[in-house]
């Protein structure tokens, strides 16, 4: 990892995301976002429904059963658990709460950790996974007050090291928080709900580590907005103390309860990850020309294009009735980046025939 400028005296454009189907004319194919291709749980969808009288009362401001539930399914106390208004609310939350004067942020990665700290004011340094395939490491943070990690993560679909390397990285800095972000981590193969790989059981006896989850991804709620962190109980209370009052609606509650539930839908998730996303990942390197994808142990792929900017492809790619995400507004990446995600695999090979024809 080494430390590198960011080259953009206006950083508006790093904050553009994928999810362009979504302000597309006529039908596409999404590979642009990442999101469970099974689409939300039928027992979520009936619970939204039969929640629908809930809109006309005030919510539950401290989701009291939510909360429980994430707190059983995680093996954490209660009180650790912090919901929020999607796994990006809880960024900008953290942020506000740490009131950092410097931040440290491993890139290339999701730039929503970098618009948090130049709003809150912080000076950011950018730490880049240099090798051929952005493998991210431990680093110095050279006294940052909040590092962001993103495990898996996006775009590159890198893992960090193991849970005891990280832990050990982060007791050496006792003065810096270290927010992880999991959002993706439930939708990597092998990694399941939960994830073997999860920072969430090392929050006790870590006091300046932060994990933030999402549920909008694996259950498929991208609309409806869910998200958690589990803190210490210090920073859990000063996270629920800044915290906007009725962050988290009546109906998104009543379809995380649902969604928990559903054991069905995780185990249909559950094959799609170790069947097709494996798959996905192999047939995408079989792709010859100009699409050369890199090493990624989650649902997503980043490719390096040849010959080709990212923006030409996704407007070839976009004639065929497919979205892929331009990445060169990710931090360290120039303009030959694209990232895919694995949907399902009629989906996929409508994909890889496309990409064939590049």
């Amino acid at each position: 990892m080494r430390k590198i400028p960011r080259d953009r005296p206006d950083p508006a454009p790093l904050f553009r995301h994928g999810d362009r189907a979504a302000r597309s004319a006529g039908e596409c194919l999404d590979f642009s976002v990442t999101v469970n291709p099974l689409g939300p749980p039928r027992s979520v969808l009936a619970a939204l429904r039969a929640g629908l009288g809930a809109v006309g009362r005030y919510p539950d401001p401290e989701a009291r059963r939510l909360t429980a539930r994430l707190a059983l399914v995680q093996g954490c106390l209660l009180d650790l658990v912090v919901l929020g208004n999607g796994a990006n609310d809880l960024i900008y939350l953290l942020t506000r709460t740490v009131r950092p004067r410097r931040v440290a942020i491993a890139e290339p990665t999701y730039t929503e950790y970098l618009r948090a700290a130049l709003l809150a004011g912080a000076e950011v340094t950018h730490w880049l996974a240099d090798a051929e395939d952005f493998r991210p490491e431990p680093f110095d943070p050279e006294g940052a007050d909040l590092v962001w990690i993103c495990n898996p993560n996006n775009p590159t679909g890198r893992l960090w090291p193991s849970p005891d390397v990280l832990a050990a990285w982060i007791r050496v800095h006792p003065r810096t928080v270290f927010a992880i972000d999991e959002a993706f981590l439930p939708l990597t193969p092998g990694n399941g709900a939960s994830g073997g790989r999860s920072m969430i059981p090392e929050v006790d006896r870590l006091p300046n580590l932060v994990v933030l989850r999402s549920l909008t991804k694996f259950y498929a709620l991208p609309g409806l907005r869910l998200g958690y962190a589990v803190a210490p109980r210090d920073w859990a209370d000063r996270l629920r103390a800044e915290a906007v009052p009725w962050s988290v609606n009546a109906l998104a509650q009543a379809a995380g309860l649902a969604a928990l539930e559903a054991g069905d839908y995780q185990g249909r998730t559950g094959d799609w990850l170790a069947s097709e996303v494996p798959a996905f990942a192999a047939r995408l390197a079989e792709v010859s020309g100009r699409f050369c994808p890199l090493r990624s142990e989650a649902s997503f792929v980043l490719a390096r294009l040849r010959g080709l900017t990212a923006a030409e492809a996704a407007v070839r790619l976009g004639e065929r009735g497919i979205v892929v995400r331009d990445a060169s507004n990710f931090v360290g990446l120039d303009g030959h980046y694209v990232r895919v995600a694995a949907r399902t695999a009629e989906d996929n090979a409508r994909l890889l025939k496309a990409l064939a024809e590049l």
